[in-house]
């Protein structure tokens, strides 16, 4: 049985380096396997290895590789490569970095 308390594991983890150790943490038991809906992941992940999962939206750092114009509302970091020079119509709802390549010269519209 678990005899720390959850508010205690939870401090824990966020010392933990990666998010594969907090997931490592959450599969112990059974009881430790609900926290991996509470736990906050900071490592940077891409959108595709998270899309199906429930807890997805506890992810900080997800990053997408556009090969089209539509970007996942998952998303908080989006970098363009050098080459990309596209209008840009819509950003992610929770986008915090944007980076553009040198190239870049377009206008960028509706930006959150």
């Amino acid at each position: 049985m678990l005899s720390l308390c959850q508010d205690t594991i939870l401090y824990i983890a966020e010392y933990l380096p990666s998010n594969n150790d907090k997931m490592a943490l959450s599969s112990i038991c059974i009881k430790m396997d609900t926290l991996k809906y509470k736990f906050i992941y900071h490592g940077r992940v891409y959108a595709k290895d998270i899309e199906n999962l429930s807890y997805k939206y506890n992810f900080k750092h997800v990053f997408r590789r556009a090969s089209c114009k539509i970007i996942s509302d998952l998303v908080t970091h989006l970098e363009f490569s050098d080459e990309f020079n596209d209008s840009i119509y819509k950003f992610p709802p929770r986008l915090s970095y944007l980076s553009f390549g040198r190239h870049f010269n377009k206008s960028v519209d509706s930006f959150p």
